[in-house]
């Protein structure tokens, strides 16, 4: 489904460390992969204390104890490297969703609240999912665009069933669920979280800031728990017609 390596994602659940790189080249595929994981390690500590623009793949490798031309050799650009940052980062929020729906069946309030709760817990992927159409996809070559893209059907149908089969009330819309969280998680968590600047004013005047203030968990799940609530009272009411 992805690019990832079976010992690569095993290495990220068990959260083992990533043994130093050497400046040996890479050949064998396990060499390869531990290099690529390093690259994507590095790039997802440095957009937790950079804003995205004045990051680089030069900064990157830095970070990762690598070669410029080395990260050039796994991602032609910048973008092609949090692209596949964005993919591990979905693969990781779909790995905690299903262990917190594992108790069995849901209703929409707790599917709502669980959906809300992951990915407040997951601010690399709401940032990269919030730049994705603008600037992710924009700079990419177009084999990686389409690897993405398939990655990308595959997540959304496996998803859409454990989401179904979480509630199934909600069968036949699991896609349209997590199209819909993503599209809210972008607009919400552009009020919840403003640039630094129009933080720093907001914080200057106490009421504006009361009255503005959006916090990105309870306002996510409370759209959500409404508009699946909906979804599932649809379908109630047409198993009785």
């Amino acid at each position: 489904m992805s690019r990832l390596s079976v010992a690569a994602r095993q290495r990220r659940r068990t959260g083992a460390r990533q043994p130093p790189l050497g400046n040996r080249r890479a050949r064998s595929l396990e060499a390869k992969t531990l290099r690529r994981e390093h690259l994507l390690a590095a790039a997802q500590r440095l957009l937790r204390e950079l804003p995205f623009d004045a990051i680089t793949v030069a900064g990157v490798a830095r970070q990762a104890n690598l070669a410029k031309a080395s990260a050039y050799t796994y991602f032609a650009t910048r973008e092609a490297l949090f692209l596949a940052l964005l993919a591990r980062e979905l693969m990781q929020w779909m790995d905690a969703l299903r262990h917190r729906l594992d108790g069995g069946a849901a209703d929409a309030a707790s599917l709502a609240r669980h959906l809300a709760a992951s990915l407040a817990q997951a601010p690399t992927l709401r940032a990269l999912l919030a730049r994705l159409h603008s600037t992710l996809e924009t700079n990419v070559p177009a084999p990686d665009l389409l690897w993405f893209k398939r990655f990308l059907a595959q997540f959304l149908a496996d998803g859409a069933a454990l989401v179904e089969r979480a509630v199934p009330a909600l069968r036949g819309r699991g896609e349209q669920v997590l199209l819909v969280t993503h599209a809210l998680l972008i607009g919400i968590g552009q009020l919840a979280e403003p640039a630094p600047k129009v933080a720093t004013v907001l914080r200057s005047d106490p009421e504006l800031h009361a009255r503005l203030r959006v916090e990105f968990e309870p306002m996510l799940r409370m759209v959500l728990e409404t508009l699946l609530s909906a979804w599932c009272a649809d379908a109630k009411k047409g198993r009785k017609a």
